[in-house]
Formats: C-alpha cells, structure tokens, sequence
C-alpha cells in the first residue's frame, strides 16, 4: 500500500535525525524493511536533496539542507509572534505561573 511507504519514508526522516545513527540494519528492522529497500529509501532521499551522511557503518541526515530550514521556518516562530504572544501574557498579569514561564522562555529565547 502506497501509504504505508509514506509512513516509512516519514519514520526514516525521523529515525536519520534522532542523534543515535543507526546502522543499515538497525534501521531496516526498525522499519519492517530488507535492507535492499532501505539502499532505495536512502537513493531517494538523496535524488529528493537530502544529504545522507555515513560515519563508518552508521546513518545520519545532514540537518543543513533546505527542506529542514523550511520546515524550521515554517513551524518556529518568528519575532513578531513572539513578540504578540508576550504581550498577551502581559495581559495576563502575574496570575499564573504557566504565563510566567511561558514569557521567561520566549523573552530568553527572543530577547524580548
């Protein structure tokens, strides 16, 4: 089921990017797949632009590609947000210690 490839594809991202690189072996028995897919897996990946790195017999992805810039900009938050969202904790007052939290790490983060 085509589906179910996306799901592997999906799950190897994740599993290339966990910071445990994995061997080819352990990674296709993660996934349920012979390790003649994962070489097919990983050729895609590369056609797609993604890095894959080897360091001895252990798989990582380069995470300095554009896809995950994309995706970092795409999920983060930017200044402004930032900035809004702690102005509506400032709405809030010191009445909870969640608001507190939440402003301390965005301002930190931020430098707000």
């Amino acid at each position: 089921m085509r589906l179910n490839k996306y799901g592997r594809e999906l799950e190897l991202l994740l599993l290339l990017t966990d910071n445990n690189n994995y061997t080819a072996q352990q990674i296709a028995d993660k996934l349920g797949i012979t390790r003649r897919s994962l070489y097919y897996y990983f050729d895609y990946l590369r056609e797609s632009g993604f890095r894959l790195q080897k360091s001895g017999t252990r798989y990582s992805l380069d995470r300095d590609t554009s896809f995950f810039r994309r995706l970092h900009e795409s999920i983060s938050l930017n200044d402004k947000e930032a900035a809004y969202i702690v102005s509506l904790l400032d709405d809030t007052g010191n009445r909870s210690p969640m608001a507190a939290a939440v402003r301390t790490k965005l301002a930190r983060t931020f430098g707000l």
